[in-house]
């Protein structure tokens, strides 16, 4: 065969592949489903502890530490960072996903405690003030997004509404991110502590209750996903699995529960002696992959 036609049918070849890989990814991108490739996990576990902040890929059993941060109460996360909340000396602070000291982006708050954080902006209650904020995550001025919050003890964002529970009043309450006044979402709550988003669910810790629950987030009525657990306080959801850190001091460890109700299941336990235990959790996508949509490929 003569060289020209060779160069020809591997260029044929290559434009084939081309197109299959397109194809590909038109269809998972149609169905929702995740093309991913490479051998990173498809999200971890960042969990913050009464020690600092961890890693843990689920079926690991292993807990990585990567960065001290005593006084810590809640994580977010967003691209490369986490943000940690430090109730007792009222600072935030960022920690790259990847390990690190921890930096400040924000401190002179009154007692921070609930976090939540969308692309460039990272949002706090402030549990003495009642206030929800709004920083630059590079650090810089607040705005304040809403006050008259009794307690707010976690936040959570689907599109450009804050969801914050409203501790104190035992209700969940919508906000608009840019600032405004809060709609009741759902009340006769105990305790409600940590919140997260699957879709157009909200996801609560009920503290009170012992229990995990869930609330539609136009409003509506609360519907038990997983009872029995012991001091549930940080809740963080991804795919069709919500994952809790379950704070009680006789066994200190994260579960999984189904989204749709279950049983939960143990994913990671703090041996004893439990003087450390978490204190909150967020899911995210593995530091190694790099993802548009539904479609993840390993950042070079």
């Amino acid at each position: 065969m003569a060289p020209q036609q060779t160069w020809r049918r591997g260029v044929h070849r290559g434009v084939r592949s081309m197109i299959t890989v397109a194809a590909t990814l038109a269809v998972a991108l149609a169905s929702g489903a995740a093309v991913a490739t490479g051998a990173a996990p498809p999200m971890t576990l960042y969990v913050l502890d009464d020690t600092g902040v961890g890693s843990l890929a689920p079926g690991t059993g292993k807990l990585t530490s990567l960065a001290d941060s005593h006084g810590g109460y809640d994580i977010a996360a967003s691209g490369p960072m986490l943000f940690v909340t430090r109730n007792y000396d009222g600072t935030v602070v960022a920690v790259p996903k990847t390990g690190g000291a921890p930096t400040v982006i924000a401190s002179g708050l009154e007692v921070p405690e609930a976090i939540a954080a969308r692309g460039d902006t990272v949002y706090v209650g402030e549990w003495r003030t009642g206030r929800v904020l709004a920083f630059p995550a590079a650090g810089g001025a607040a705005r304040v997004v809403a006050e008259g919050i009794d307690r707010p003890r976690g936040i959570t964002v689907i599109d450009s509404t804050l969801y914050v529970s409203d501790y104190g009043a035992g209700r969940i309450v919508a906000i608009p991110a840019a600032g405004g006044s809060p709609r009741v979402v759902t009340t006769g709550l105990s305790g409600p502590r940590g919140i997260t988003a699957k879709g157009e669910t909200l996801f609560i810790a009920e503290f009170g209750r012992d229990q995990i629950v869930s609330v539609p987030a136009a409003g509506g009525a609360a519907t038990t996903v997983a009872t029995g657990l012991s001091d549930p306080r940080g809740i963080s959801a991804i795919g069709s699995t919500v994952y809790v850190s379950e704070y009680g001091y006789a066994s200190p460890r994260i579960l999984s529960v189904p989204a749709s109700g279950g049983t939960p299941t143990t994913v990671f336990t703090y041996p004893p002696p439990a003087t450390n235990s978490p204190l909150a959790l967020v899911a995210a996508p593995s530091p190694r992959a790099s993802c548009t949509g539904s479609v993840c490929l390993p950042s070079r």
